[in-house]
């Protein structure tokens, strides 16, 4: 009894076997249905020419042509048991974007397509700075406040303006001055000036009255001009002092006094 039935068995086997060859010898043999199943799995059966069916069973599916961003793709997957197979499109993948910046419009980090355009800076001041004598200032200027882009530089400001401050020669009656330079906006002196005297002092000394010339005490004079400076005070001359017709400081002759005309001869 248990031959009979594993023969029975191994005979239902066979023919099984040989009806499912059978049907996978047709050539025009294609898949009935456009919308792809799980791999591996069974699907319609089709009819074929000479009147027989095929149990499909497809494989994985096959990319012919990738997808990108903007183009579609397609795939193929194929029957194990005869030629039918099955085609579908892969949709676009669509472009994956950055956020538009101030710097940089927004852009497909695959392809590096660009959409749309950059947004606007968002300017600031930046505050100008008051120059001081020892420090140069700044004009105010401008930036953005999102990507810190400077969009109206700062322009630097000297700390002096100079300007000569010119010499001025000295004479016996007032000082002088050498040159300088100073500040025309904070009026700092960048280059002093030194005072020229106005007068050369020399000592002088006392000179006693004579007769006929004043003296003076002993002081100073300029040595340029010889106006007195302090000191040297006059001494009124002493005048002759005649006896018997000559002085008796000096000895000069005392000169001959006119006679006075009468008329008489």
């Amino acid at each position: 009894m248990k031959k009979f039935t594993f023969l029975l068995m191994l005979i239902l086997t066979c023919l099984l076997a040989c009806g499912m060859l059978a049907s996978c010898s047709g050539d025009n043999a294609t898949a009935s249905s456009t919308t792809p199943s799980s791999v591996g799995s069974t699907v319609d059966k089709q009819a074929q020419d000479g009147g027989e069916y095929c149990i499909h069973s497809f494989g994985e599916w096959i990319v012919l042509k990738k997808a990108s961003c903007t183009d579609k793709g397609l795939q193929e997957r194929f029957c194990h048991y005869c030629d039918a197979r099955i085609t579908m499109e892969i949709e676009a993948l669509g472009h994956t974007l950055t956020e538009a910046t101030c710097t940089a419009p927004s852009t497909c980090t695959v392809c590096n397509a660009v959409e749309g355009v950059m947004l606007a800076h968002s300017p600031v001041k930046i505050p100008a700075v008051k120059q001081t004598c020892t420090k140069e200032g700044l004009t105010e200027g401008t930036m953005c406040k999102v990507c810190e882009t400077v969009l109206v530089e700062q322009v630097a400001i000297p700390c002096h303006t100079r300007v000569k401050l010119p010499a001025v020669e000295a004479t016996c009656e007032s000082t002088g001055l050498t040159e300088g330079e100073k500040c025309s906006v904070c009026n700092e002196i960048l280059i002093a000036q030194i005072e020229v005297p106005s007068h050369t002092p020399v000592f002088v000394k006392r000179v006693e009255p004579t007769c006929e010339q004043d003296g003076y005490t002993q002081g100073y004079e300029c040595k340029d001009c010889k106006a007195t400076i302090s000191g040297k005070t006059p001494i009124p001359m002493t005048g002759h002092n005649y006896v018997d017709g000559k002085c008796t400081v000096c000895k000069s002759e005392e000169p001959a006094q006119d006679t006075p005309v009468t008329g008489e001869e």
